[in-house]
């Protein structure tokens, strides 16, 4: 009976050594799961960081050529700016000759009249000395 028991505690001892084997297998196994999983998130985790890192060198380029645009567009606006200036003072100087030209024009125009007014007057008095020398040519006779 002794050897029995022997036996039956060196089985009992293999079969718990068995199942603490299986157990840690088990484990492993799920800690190599783990591990895989944990690996294939961080490389996932180091593309999406890549990708995050071209886009803002992307990103960081197209501001730069906005910016440059925006900065050519302000020069721009400022030459327009100086342009309309320009305008505005020929404008407001051709404003000033035309109403110069139109003064002169209204004076000339008032000689024109009054001149011809005379000029009118003086054939009026022709006409009246005419007809004047007239009847004391006729009332002589």
């Amino acid at each position: 009976m002794g050897a029995l028991r022997v036996i039956d505690y060196g089985l009992a001892r293999t079969f718990q050594a068995f199942q603490s084997q299986l157990f840690l297998r088990k484990y492993v196994n799920a800690l190599s799961k783990r591990v895989t999983s944990l690996s294939s998130l961080t490389s996932k985790m180091k593309k999406e960081v890549e990708e995050t890192k071209y886009s803002m060198a992307e990103m960081n380029k197209v501001s730069k050529e906005v910016i440059n645009k925006l900065s050519g567009l302000e020069e721009e606006v400022a030459r327009v700016r100086d342009s309309l200036k320009s305008s505005g003072d020929k404008l407001s100087q051709t404003d000033k000759r035309l109403a110069n030209a139109l003064e002169r024009l209204d004076n000339a125009a008032d000689e024109a009249v009054i001149e011809t007014i005379d000029d009118e007057d003086d054939k009026d008095m022709d006409e009246a000395t005419t007809e004047f020398e007239k009847e004391g040519t006729e009332s002589q006779a």
